[in-house]
């Protein structure tokens, strides 16, 4: 186990929350699927694991080699992992840089409260008018090639 790190509860992880260290326990595996990357048109395995510690549960994302190392009942240091929201629901995931090792300890998990159940907003993104590249993100017609949703009170030019 690695004493030096400071490790956060499952309850306390909000969305786009990065560098996150957990010590949980392997709950629930679901189905492995494969799935086509977009950008390379390779396959590859995703499977969501359901983690938790005394505080909370949340759905875990594992690709390929990853999906392997983890074994239901084990318990597990997660480090250097973030917050991404998928379908609506938050997920921890390792991505390239995070890390998931087997630990020896005793957690019982509270599957009553499970963060990945909770409807989470997604915020939505607008290019900014300001610098897009070409043009100052102006196009030959005048609108950013990302233009904002219709809305009946907001003026048009």
């Amino acid at each position: 186990m690695n004493e030096d790190l400071e490790f956060t509860t499952v309850e306390s992880l909000q969305p786009k929350q990065r560098n996150i260290n957990l010590r949980v326990k392997a709950i629930l595996k679901n189905e492995e699927k494969t799935v086509v990357s977009r950008r390379d048109n390779s396959e590859h395995r995703v499977c969501n694991v359901l983690i938790g510690d005394e505080t909370a549960c949340i759905n875990l994302v594992l690709w390929d080699d990853q999906i392997d190392e983890v074994q239901l009942e084990k318990t597990y240091e997660i480090t250097n992992s973030y917050i991404t929201i998928f379908n609506n629901s938050m997920q921890v995931s390792l991505g390239k840089y995070g890390n998931l090792q087997e630990i020896d300890a005793d957690i019982t998990p509270n599957t009553d409260n499970n963060l990945s159940d909770r409807f989470v907003e997604r915020p939505r993104y607008y290019q900014s008018s300001s610098y897009s590249g070409s043009n100052y993100g102006r196009g030959s017609s005048g609108y950013s090639h990302k233009r904002r949703p219709y809305s009946k009170s907001r003026k048009r030019y």
